[in-house]
């Protein structure tokens, strides 16, 4: 996520000829702390994950899941629900112990996470 900030900033100082000035500086700096805040909030325990588990993510409503293998998005249509669901259903999966409480802005469709 680093990186993307690094990006971020670098256009923002081009757009305004080499500098970030007060506006655009604090914006930055609120972008900083808004993903420091979610790489801490919306991340896996891995050492709490079973053996088989090689993907986590959370739903809408703040549910996380263990994922033997990578979970596909439910489609958006009436009655589907926001939620992660197993893309192949001969694997494991488990509902993580941990509720997650969403910061506000975040995306939870961005959740999914990959054993490291």
């Amino acid at each position: 996520m680093g990186d993307i900030l690094y990006d971020i900033k670098t256009v923002l100082a081009g757009i305004n000829g080499g500098v970030l000035d007060e506006r655009f500086a604090e914006a930055v700096q609120r972008l900083d702390q808004f993903v420091s805040d979610v790489e801490t909030e919306v991340c896996p325990d891995w050492d709490s994950a079973p053996e088989w588990a090689q993907w986590w993510a959370v739903d809408a409503d703040g549910a996380a899941f263990w994922y033997e293998y990578a979970p596909v998005l439910l489609g958006h249509y009436k009655g589907a629900g926001k939620a992660w669901w197993p893309a192949d259903i001969s694997g494991n999966v488990d509902r993580d112990v941990t509720h997650i409480t969403l910061p506000k802005g975040y995306d939870w469709r961005i959740s999914l996470h990959w054993r490291p």
